[in-house]
């Protein structure tokens, strides 16, 4: 068995590179701090965009392009609309009541001209409906707007409203309803 006093090394040691070792793991920490930040930027962007998206960009075109309901109703594509009292007051009530999923309801009345009464609210059986979409029976003869909702701000018609437009036009005007008083006529 070897025994060494304390001042005979068995090997040799270099002092550079002991020294050197903690500039080496501050480097190491420097770059572990930038990824770290960097990771943290862009996650903080996927989530700013994703809510400029889902809430802004979306939004958008829907408050430029529907029509805000005033007190003496609605003016849309040239003809006025407005609502027998109690009517109006009807209609938000029920979108309230299914706040949080797309509903649909049959607005009926009378069309004079470019002036359109609406008298009465029909609703028709609601077969499903979540978040994005709602299916329904027709609106019975005689609808002047068939009317769905959709998440708050979010006014435009999607394809698949348009292509029901298309497959099944159960009134003369359609509209989404997208805040209390704002409608978007496509």
């Amino acid at each position: 068995m070897n025994w060494y006093l304390m001042d005979e090394v068995p090997f040799e040691i270099n002092e550079d590179e002991i020294l050197s070792k903690p500039a080496e793991l501050e480097k190491q920490s420097k770059l572990k701090k930038a990824a770290l930040v960097l990771v943290a930027f862009l996650l903080f962007f996927l989530i700013i965009s994703y809510s400029v998206a889902f809430f802004g960009i979306d939004s958008i075109p829907g408050l430029v392009s529907g029509s805000k309901m005033s007190d003496s109703g609605l003016k849309v594509k040239g003809i006025s609309l407005s609502f027998s009292p109690g009517i109006y007051d009807e209609i938000v009530s029920y979108a309230a009541e299914n706040d949080g999923v797309e509903t649909k309801f049959c607005l009926m009345g009378g069309k004079q001209g470019g002036n359109i009464l609406i008298t009465s609210v029909f609703k028709p059986l609601i077969i499903a409906q979540d978040f994005k979409s709602v299916v329904s029976k027709s609106c019975p003869s005689g609808t002047i707007v068939s009317v769905h909702t959709h998440p708050l701000l979010h006014c435009i018609p999607s394809l698949q409203d348009y292509k029901a437009l298309h497959s099944s036009k159960d009134a003369e005007y359609a509209a989404v309803m997208c805040e209390r008083g704002r409608f978007y006529f496509y």
